[in-house]
């Protein structure tokens, strides 16, 4: 399926993760994602396959522990594919995959999210 760049809103979007432990102090270190999103004016929205990290694990063989996590640019990265898209004429969504539509759209009302969403709560218990 493919989508026509001008009917889209392009963004791009940040979540944190933890990607490992310090290895001398034991505690969690983290990254910022982002990922390049997709919109229709419905509010249905895709992510693209790959997220742009602001963290990554540098292999150093001299290093005491065998490398250390070095802040990289990973926004700059995943906004220059938001360029990259919005100078496009249509995307292919054979590299996305369709994520939850935007909070309160047409999409979001038409999926019943929310009742979803009670209906799990109460099976949990």
């Amino acid at each position: 399926m493919k989508l026509k760049v001008k009917d889209l809103e392009i963004g791009v979007r940040s979540e944190l993760a933890v990607i490992g432990r310090c290895p001398e102090e034991g505690t969690p270190i983290h990254a910022e994602f982002f990922d390049v999103i997709v919109e229709t004016a419905d509010g249905r929205r895709w992510a693209r396959g790959a997220s742009y990290a602001n963290r990554e694990w540098l292999r150093d063989d001299e290093h005491e522990f065998g490398g250390f996590f070095a802040w990289v640019d990973g926004e700059q990265a995943a906004n220059r594919l938001a360029k990259r898209i919005e100078a496009a004429d249509q995307i292919d969504l054979t590299h996305w995959h369709e994520i939850d539509p935007c909070y309160g759209s047409a999409a979001y009302i038409a999926q019943d999210t929310e009742t979803d969403q009670i209906l799990r709560e109460r099976a949990a218990g």
